[in-house]
């Protein structure tokens, strides 16, 4: 390794000797916390009562349903240069709709570009949230799913009270945001959708919650997809403010199982809302077309960025905003040798 990064060491130092014994210095510390650990997980391994949950509970998602419009929405939002006083930030959002398996158009809400800093930064944030306005400035992460928040929230507002009948897919869960506005909430928006006959269902891709992966994992070897789980019951003392249900859905045998909040707390109209996904939408890997698709065309090219950065620095004289973790780091580039 040190002859393949050119790393100068002394002579005086023996990295033989010093690999060795750390080496086996750390196989000790693995190996004696790794039978601890592994005890433990052996008292969580999956027991009987956990198996016929499983057994009794799954449920097999009807395949055919009525002709029912999708909208899926996702955003994007990156940095793009910054001065001593705020950020530049630019954001976009991607509507698409599919019926019956099919596209049925999409809309690119963007791109827009905001300057954020102390005079405006309680413009965006709630009066609730106003002591947080000093932190949010100082955390660009923070920043950026402050915005993201906002714009969904509105375009999420607007399909709510514009479509009738219809699914609003919602990339991430049905839970509550500290940065959202208490006039176009979440739950105002499940509010708002339900007096419409339309149906708000979250999907995520995956889960910091650790029982969630316990039955993922035994659903991503169960054939005979589409099928789901409840597991609403389980997962109340984890998951607060959510208005509904959560379902561990697998759409497709060779998909992952993803987590689908769907607002409503009736079992028997939430399995009609999945078979409604199912039936209209198509599947990558058993996740939405349209919220994949929703997701690409949010995204900005480095065309766009290089622009963006372009108009920034010429015309207002900020200075581009920088990524030291990846300019520290930056790139390791290793031979490859092909056989012949």
């Amino acid at each position: 390794m040190n002859q393949q990064l050119s790393i100068p060491i002394t002579k005086d130092f023996n990295t033989n000797d010093f690999l060795i014994s750390l080496t086996h210095r750390i196989s000790e510390h693995i190996a004696q916390n790794f039978i601890k650990i592994s005890n433990r997980c052996e008292k969580h391994s999956m027991n009987n009562f956990d198996l016929h949950f499983l057994n009794k509970s799954i449920r097999k998602i009807p395949k055919k349903a009525e002709s029912t419009l999708i909208a899926s929405i996702d955003s994007s939002c990156i940095p793009i240069a910054s001065s001593n006083k705020g950020v530049a930030i630019a954001t976009r959002a991607t509507i698409v709709f599919f019926k019956d398996k099919k596209t049925h158009g999409y809309l690119k809400i963007g791109p827009f570009m905001l300057y954020i800093n102390e005079s405006n930064i309680q413009d965006f944030l709630n009066l609730n949230e106003a002591k947080l306005y000093s932190n949010v400035l100082n955390d660009i992460e923070i920043i950026q799913r402050l915005i993201r928040i906002k714009i969904e929230r509105f375009i999420q507002f607007e399909l709510a009270k514009s479509l009738s009948k219809a699914l609003i897919l919602i990339d991430g869960s049905l839970k509550p945001s500290i940065f959202e506005d208490s006039k176009i909430s979440l739950a105002k928006i499940i509010e708002t959708s339900l007096s419409n006959n339309n149906a708000c269902v979250g999907i995520c891709k995956s889960s910091k919650i650790i029982i969630f992966n316990k039955f993922a994992d035994i659903l991503n070897i169960s054939k005979g997809a589409p099928f789901y789980l409840d597991v609403s019951d389980l997962t109340n003392n984890f998951v607060k403010g959510l208005a509904g249900r959560i379902l561990l859905t697998k759409f497709m045998d060779d998909g992952i199982p993803l987590r689908v909040d769907i607002a409503h707390f009736d079992l028997q109209i939430c399995e009609e809302i999945l078979s409604k996904v199912y039936s209209n939408d198509v599947f990558c890997r058993g996740y939405p077309e349209s919220l994949r698709l929703a997701h690409h065309f949010s995204v900005f090219s480095e065309t766009e960025y290089v622009g963006m950065c372009s108009y920034v620095l010429k015309d207002l004289g900020m200075s581009g905003y920088e990524n030291h973790r990846q300019t520290l780091l930056s790139h390791i580039s290793f031979a490859r040798h092909v056989a012949r």
